[in-house]
């Protein structure tokens, strides 16, 4: 699994802070809830912000495609053109932080199942043909 550089940044940031807390919560509908609140020290909160954005590739401007306009993002007269872009810097975290436990997640369930099922096999079984 590639880890994208933003996030491991934005976790060695965040690990080096001074208070943490990372809490979970059963929603009871299937779903988790996972809460992680940091505290870092900064002289204003636009600074992380910023460059946890940066750090992402996150670009205030974008250049309007066909696929925006057919979202109504821009119009077809601004094709090719730069415009607002119309995800947020919080929602760029949002999504490449969700990413991010989404792809430990798989991996972990990944792990769990070779350890339940093919590392024993490969253990008991000493040819060549279980890699």
């Amino acid at each position: 699994m590639r880890v994208p550089a933003a996030i491991l940044a934005l976790f060695f940031v965040l690990a080096g802070s001074a208070h943490g807390a990372v809490t979970t919560i059963n929603n009871g509908d299937g779903t988790t809830t996972l809460r992680a609140q940091y505290s870092v020290p900064t002289a204003k909160v636009t600074d992380v912000r910023d460059d946890i954005c940066r750090g992402a590739g996150w670009t205030a401007l974008v250049t309007c495609s066909q696929v925006m306009v057919t979202a109504a993002q821009c119009t077809a007269g601004q094709l090719g053109t730069q415009v607002a872009n119309p995800e947020t810097c919080i929602q760029a975290i949002d999504r490449k932080v969700r990413a991010y436990l989404w792809d430990l997640r798989k991996a972990g369930e990944v792990k769990e199942a070779d350890d339940a099922s093919v590392k024993p096999v490969r253990e008991a079984d000493s040819t060549p043909d279980i890699q």
